[in-house]
């Protein structure tokens, strides 16, 4: 069983589905009991489809399809899931933030949610989620600056991945076969192939250990935050 699997069948998530209400809520009927409750479910799901989305991602490095009527070339796919991917884990902090805050119902405004206001709480300081917070960010380190490269500057710039992005360049390998031996447009593909065998293997190994990595501590996390969801239950 993954860490993944291991969230998804902790008691913290069985209980969200427990809790699951039919009754359309809105802000002229509900209890605020049902609102902690709908607005804890809101923020943990979307948490959860983000990791699931991290997930995968290392099956989508080798998910493409090979046809003459697909328009995106081999490097196109894996450059797009590569970025994709360091984009969206950095994301885990500051959707585990939103999380926190509506678990722990500090009832911090959702644009205003930063780690001073969440983890710099009382309530937090006296848990060890903060210990757990930045070793998940410790995790995550080395991505942002990759992250921010992508968003704010240029695409991910790595040697291998360009490489990879030219051999299998729609009109430049057709180019390519036109003027060259089948001898040497064999050559090429398999060069290439063993250029993208070799990089997708490495990509996947890291992106996994990173994902288990950080769900690992997400997992230390949910029974704190189990703890607190059914404190403030009892509360309510």
């Amino acid at each position: 069983m993954t860490s993944l699997d291991k969230i998804y069948n902790h008691s913290f998530t069985l209980e969200m589905g427990d809790d699951l209400s039919t009754k359309d809520i809105d802000k002229e009927n509900y209890t605020e009991l049902e609102y902690y409750v709908n607005n804890t479910q809101f923020y943990f799901v979307h948490f959860l489809s983000l990791l699931s989305q991290l997930d995968n991602a290392v099956s989508l490095l080798n998910n493409f399809s090979y046809n003459k009527k697909n328009k995106i070339s081999r490097g196109d796919h894996l450059t797009y899931n590569v970025e994709n991917y360091m984009i969206r884990v950095v994301s885990v902090t500051d959707r585990l933030l939103q999380f926190i805050n509506m678990a722990f119902y500090l009832k911090v405004d959702e644009s205003k949610v930063n780690y001073k206001k969440i983890i710099d709480n009382p309530k937090i300081k006296n848990s060890t989620l903060e210990t757990l917070y930045l070793e998940l960010k410790q995790i995550l380190n080395h991505y942002y600056n990759d992250r921010n490269s992508v968003v704010h500057r240029h695409s991910y710039a790595n040697k291998e991945l360009y490489r990879l992005q030219a051999l299998y360049h729609t009109t430049l390998t057709e180019r390519y076969i036109e003027r060259n031996s089948a001898e040497e447009v064999k050559k090429l593909k398999y060069v290439r192939s063993q250029a993208l065998k070799k990089f997708t293997e490495k990509v996947k190994l890291q992106f996994t250990e990173t994902n288990e990595a950080c769900f690992g501590i997400i997992l230390q996390m949910l029974d704190i935050l189990h703890e607190e969801y059914n404190s403030n239950k009892e509360k309510l």
